[in-house]
């Protein structure tokens, strides 16, 4: 038969496993959201950022290409604009494609980036042949900007919005996984007061005593 004092001390016991069993959950809660927000601030985000900067790099690019052709004689400052534009989403499809793991963004990405070469090379054709006073150069202008905005464009604003949406997703996941944890780690208030109600029953023996 337990006494009074072994009862409270086996309590003793349970609340302090009780205890340790919380700070642990707090723990693997604290390195859980860590590690959710180290993917999104390292990986996730910055791949949405590139997309994002591919997108405008592109429409900046068109833009210039289509001034330059307007002006007849290439405006030298317009000229640098086209050509920073290309550098810009040259350089934001290669930090796009370091961190993209799912097959069907590496695709699109890899018809972005192929499509960007044609375009490059149409619209070099249309200069060439703009400054040589051909009139076939507004022709390879044109399908240029016609490939530019029906296909390139729609691809990297398609690749923008799945990277933006991953920001989203693993964003509110972290904060998920942080009160999914922290509800594991929590007494239930029936156990409270079953706990409670042991602590104050003694044994009519033991009133006896």
């Amino acid at each position: 038969m337990w006494t009074t004092p072994g009862r409270i001390l086996t309590i003793g016991f349970v609340l302090a496993a009780m205890v340790i069993a919380t700070a642990f959950a707090t723990s693997t809660t604290i390195n859980d959201r860590q590690q959710a927000l180290t993917t999104v601030l390292d990986h996730t985000e910055p791949l949405s950022f590139a997309a994002g900067q591919l997108y405008t790099t592109l429409s900046i690019a068109d833009a210039a290409a289509a001034t330059a052709f307007i002006a007849g004689a290439e405006p030298r400052a317009v000229r640098q604009r086209y050509e920073q534009a290309i550098t810009d989403a040259a350089d934001a499809v290669t930090r796009s494609s370091s961190g993209l793991t799912d097959e069907p963004m590496v695709q699109l990405l890899g018809r972005i980036n192929a499509r960007l070469a044609v375009y490059t090379g149409l619209v070099e054709t249309a200069r060439t042949n703009n400054r040589a006073g051909n009139p076939v150069g507004s022709s390879y202008l044109s399908e240029a900007s016609s490939l530019m905005q029906q296909t390139i464009l729609p691809d990297a604003q398609k690749l923008y919005e799945e990277t933006s949406a991953r920001v989203d997703k693993e964003t509110t996941a972290s904060t998920r996984t942080v009160t999914a944890s922290t509800r594991k780690g929590e007494t239930s208030p029936s156990s409270t007061r079953s706990t409670a109600s042991t602590t104050d029953v003694v044994a009519p023996e033991e009133a006896i005593e």
